[in-house]
This record gives C-alpha cells, sequence and structure tokens, in this order.
C-alpha cells in the first residue's frame, strides 16, 4: 500500500495515512510492514480515500510503501457485544485470541452494551460498560444480572471521581496494577453474595472495580477502559498482562460456593455439615424436625450447647443419632456404622444436605429482602428531604445532587429502575434549566413537587407488596 503520511503522536505511538486498496481491510493485531521492519497495528479508521493506522514502534523509517502482514492468533478466540476500543482487539489478538463472529464457539465474550444472549456453561464472560455508556446503559447492566443471577451490581450512586489524570487498580491476586484516564465514566461495583473481589482503587481498598462471579464464569469491570492496554504507553500499567492472565486463571475455590462442603467417614459413621450460610440455632432445631419426621424419637436434648440424641427404629435395629451443632458445622453421629445402614446413612445425609440448603436460601432471600426494604425506606425518607428542599427554596444545585443521590441508589434494585430512569430524566431536565437560568422556575418546582409525590406513592406501593 503507498503511504501518505506518517506522523508522530505519542513517544511509541505512530500514525500512518495509507491509501485503500482491493485488499482485505486488515484487523488491529495485524503487523504493518516498513522496509523490513514490522509493527503491530493498534487501530484501524476509514477517512476520505485513505485509512488511518495506528502502530507501536520507537521509530519508524521514510518510505512510500507498506505492506500489511496478517497474524493468525491460535490461543484461543473472543467475540464482542457493543463498541470495543480497537486496541483491546489488538492486544489480545496480539496475545493469540482471534476475533470471532460466532458467540456459540468463542471462549470469551466480552459484552459492551446491556444485551441478554445465550451462554454456554463455563464460556468466560467479562462484562465492561463501554467508553460511551451512558447512565441508563449501567442501569441496564443491573437489569442483565438480575436475569443471568449475578449477585454484584454497579453502584450508580457511587461514581468513581480521582483528581488524578489515571485511575489505578491493584489486582492482589496477580500482584500487578492497571490504570486507565479519570476521564472515562464508571462505577464502583457492589460485591455480591457469590462474588470474589479480583480489583479494588489502589488507595481505597474498599472500592470494588473488578469482580468475578464463579458460578457463571463472569467478570465484571467498572469501564472496558481496564481493558485497554495502556502498557503500550506506561510500562507502569499491565492492563494487556492482566486480562490475559485473569483469562487463564482457575479460581480454586469456585466449589464452596456451588455446594456446601459434606465430610463423611464411613468407619464412624460420622456425617459433618458446612453451616457457612445459616444459623447454628436454626440447623439444630431443623435438623431434629427432619429426623422426626422420619421415625426418629427425641430422647435427649440440651439448647445451651446444641446437641441431642435421638433414636431411630431401622429394620430389627434401634439406631442411636447424636447431634452436635457448632458456630461452623452440624455433626451427626450414627452408633452403628455396618453395612446394613448405609443405605440409611445415604438417605440421611441427603435429607439434611437439602434441609440447609433450603435454610442458606431461606436466609439469603430474607437478607435480600431487608436489603431492599431498608434501601426503599431511605430512598423514601430522601424524597420527602427534596421536597422539603424545594419548600424552602433550598440551592437547586443541592435538589440535582441530592436526587443523583437517589436514582442511583434506586438503580441497584433492577425491579425498581423504571422509577429510577424517571429520577434521571427530571435531573437531566433540571440541570438544563440550571444551566441557562441558574434558578429553579417556580413552574418547575410544582412539576418537580408532583413528580416526587409520584414517585413516593409507587414506592408505597411495591413496598407493600414484598
Amino acid at each position: 500500500m503507498k503511504i501518505h503520511r506518517i506522523w508522530k503522536i505519542s513517544e511509541r505511538i505512530y500514525s500512518i495515512l495509507v491509501e485503500i486498496t482491493n485488499e482485505e481491510m486488515p484487523l488491529p493485531g495485524d503487523y504493518l510492514e516498513i522496509q523490513d521492519n514490522r509493527y503491530p497495528i493498534l487501530s484501524i479508521k476509514k477517512t476520505m480515500g485513505a485509512i488511518k493506522v495506528e502502530i507501536l514502534g520507537n521509530s519508524i523509517p521514510e518510505s512510500k510503501l507498506c505492506e500489511v502482514i496478517r497474524t493468525r492468533p491460535k490461543s484461543g478466540s473472543f467475540s464482542v457485544i457493543g463498541p470495543i476500543n480497537d486496541w483491546i482487539v489488538a492486544g489480545l489478538r496480539l496475545r493469540g485470541y482471534e476475533i470471532n463472529e460466532n458467540i456459540k464457539e468463542s471462549d470469551l465474550i466480552i459484552i459492551t452494551k446491556p444485551e441478554i444472549i445465550s451462554i454456554r456453561p463455563n464460556q468466560r464472560v467479562i462484562f465492561a460498560p463501554s467508553l460511551s455508556s451512558t447512565w441508563q446503559d449501567i442501569v441496564k447492566f443491573n437489569e442483565i444480572f438480575d436475569a443471568y443471577n449475578i449477585t454484584a451490581r454497579y453502584d450508580l450512586s457511587k461514581p468513581i471521581i480521582t483528581d488524578e489524570d489515571q485511575v489505578t487498580v491493584n489486582i492482589p491476586l496477580l500482584g500487578t496494577k492497571i490504570k486507565y484516564p479519570s476521564k472515562f465514566n464508571s462505577y464502583e461495583i457492589n460485591k455480591g453474595r457469590e462474588s470474589v473481589i479480583i480489583g479494588h482503587l489502589e488507595n481505597k481498598p474498599n472500592t470494588y472495580v473488578i469482580i468475578y462471579e464463579p458460578n457463571h464464569s463472569s467478570f465484571i469491570y467498572s469501564t472496558s477502559a481496564m481493558l485497554i492496554p495502556y502498557n503500550f504507553i506506561d510500562e507502569n500499567a499491565n492492563n494487556l498482562e492482566a486480562l490475559i492472565s485473569l483469562l487463564n486463571w482457575k479460581y480454586a475455590g469456585g466449589e464452596k460456593l456451588v455446594k456446601k462442603e459434606i465430610l463423611t467417614k464411613n468407619e464412624t459413621g460420622d456425617l459433618v455439615f458446612s453451616l457457612s450460610e445459616t444459623t447454628p440455632e436454626t440447623a439444630f432445631n431443623k435438623v431434629i424436625e427432619k429426623l422426626s419426621v422420619i421415625g426418629g424419637l427425641l430422647i435427649e436434648r440440651d439448647d445451651v450447647s446444641k446437641s441431642a440424641t435421638i433414636q431411630l427404629p431401622f429394620n430389627s435395629l434401634t439406631l442411636r443419632i447424636n447431634i452436635v451443632v457448632t458456630n461452623n458445622s452440624l455433626r451427626i453421629r450414627i452408633s452403628d456404622s455396618t453395612r446394613e445402614i448405609s443405605r440409611l446413612i445415604l438417605i440421611i445425609r441427603a435429607l439434611i444436605s437439602d434441609t440447609i440448603r433450603e435454610l442458606s436460601e431461606r436466609r439469603a432471600l430474607s437478607e435480600e429482602f431487608k436489603k431492599t426494604l431498608i434501601l426503599l425506606l431511605s430512598v423514601q425518607e430522601k424524597l420527602i428531604t427534596v421536597k422539603d428542599m424545594i419548600e424552602l427554596d433550598w440551592n437547586p444545585y443541592s435538589i440535582l445532587e441530592e436526587l443523583r443521590k437517589i436514582s442511583g441508589e434506586l438503580s441497584l434494585i433492577p425491579k425498581y429502575s423504571s422509577i429510577a430512569e424517571e429520577i434521571v430524566k427530571t435531573t437531566q431536565s433540571l440541570e438544563s434549566i440550571l444551566k441557562k437560568e441558574n434558578k429553579l422556575p417556580e413552574e418547575f418546582k410544582s412539576e418537580i413537587y408532583a413528580r416526587i409525590e409520584e414517585w413516593i406513592s409507587e414506592l408505597k406501593k411495591k413496598a407493600s407488596s414484598l
């Protein structure tokens, strides 16, 4: 191809304007060969009658011609749903991952716009809002997480703000850091009950920005800017290395999040059940109840030490079953461990496993209910405060900021995202008016006041139906 112009963008990045030919368009991650030197292509943009190509190199020789050298990645493949920065594509292709239009055949799916798709079991997925994602897009991402049963959520009330030009993220798991420009819109991520923390802000260990959900083989990033390999221009940013390492990483603790640990010792007939997600008192009472249902007779019970003895008739035998519950486990010891009762042991193990799983699920639902109710009550209280602020002619910019916080909190519950979106539209209208008039007109005060009344009424109705 004919070169029209070469110019330097940064220390290691050059732009080259080349003539369009009938050849197939190059892809980010291919190489541009100039005078026997090959330079990785980072991005490609079409212009009037030409192509602008960004390449990586320390220096570029003067030349009038160049040639595209295709790469043939073999490590795996990836698909993209939504807009994605060319540098991300270049980085993955240069490290052996080929872009694939067939989602079902890909090893990795990168989702940058909120869209529900069919995902194979154990297919790796990265949720990372695009650089142009709006507030409404992030709300929809939370709705999609709800549809996929992903427990993490973006917290729209907590945008990531820093005085620095770059945001630095620590990834303790890999012992490395990644960076991205602070100009890009991004939000904190609230850890769910099945989430594993992967990355947090450098000086704020409680601000989570990368989360892993083992049960869905999914990574959640605050923004797709974190995936851009800025290490091409900043040697202290290991974005590409971190991305590749996480794609090849296997979470050793995943099984513990899927099912409770059960240990069996055939020589003693002991069964041990983990109680990590239910209370010892509840488990103790429920297990006694279940064993009574299948014919067990309670002969001893100590609620202080949470221990009990139950007699259970089985064929011609009368078995003694000892139950002991601690803070972390429930232990059952059966007096006879002969082969004749091995089937009974299996039945008891299945019965108690199901009981503990049921209790854990109930507790999770109860906790979720409490969080939702507390959040709804908090939002209602803050909306009432905004009404008072309007009546007292409070600073309109304070009203604007308060409404933003309310919409962010409410967006954490996907079922209420429609109300959150209405509040967002109101804040956008208010912001537009303040830019023009620097005050809140009387007619708009009445309008906001009426809308707040509607929102409170709707929230009360939804809260009463929980």
